[in-house]
């Protein structure tokens, strides 16, 4: 079960065991307010509004090519960025970045509006923006991506980029 805060009332989330990222609590009652933990204390199950067995920080993935059916840079639309946002969430992923490898500047403009109108029609989703990995890359270390999409570095390009991502 994933809990996203996103209201300013007081919420209280009991769980067997929490991880908190340094230590193991057990019978924990949490308290978030404005969509922070307030406080965490040991508590019972009928003094929370949620309740879960197990409940940890959620996971970042800052290089996601695609979800359970879609890749981004094949299908660089809002479909597959609901597609990677729903698969990684299911499996603890709270935050993302789908990535978009090496391709036409067409393609990374294309990724870039989708995110842009993911994030406005979902705007407490996980995805936090979009990783370009490339096109600026050695020929030599290219690793999987395609040679003639690889380049050098464009001050052009770059500020094409960012004008249209809004910075």
């Amino acid at each position: 079960m994933k809990f996203k805060l996103i209201n300013t009332m007081e919420t209280t989330i009991f769980s067997h065991t929490v991880f908190t990222g340094n230590s193991v609590l057990h019978d924990q009652v949490i308290t978030c307010a404005n969509g922070l933990i307030a406080t965490i204390e040991k508590g019972n199950k009928q003094d929370a509004h949620y309740y879960t067995e197990n409940l940890s920080p959620g996971l970042i993935d800052i290089h996601i090519n695609g979800g359970k059916y879609l890749h981004f840079t094949k299908s660089p639309d809002v479909e597959t960025i609901q597609d990677i946002a729903t698969a990684f969430e299911s499996v603890g992923t709270a935050y993302t970045l789908p990535t978009i490898v090496s391709c036409s500047l067409e393609n990374m403009m294309k990724g870039i509006s989708a995110i842009k109108i993911h994030r406005t029609n979902h705007p407490h989703s996980g995805v936090l923006g979009v990783h370009l990995e490339g096109p600026y890359r050695n020929h030599v270390k290219r690793g999987a991506h395609l040679p003639e999409y690889l380049q050098k570095p464009s001050d052009e390009i770059l500020q094409k980029l960012l004008d249209h991502g809004n910075g």
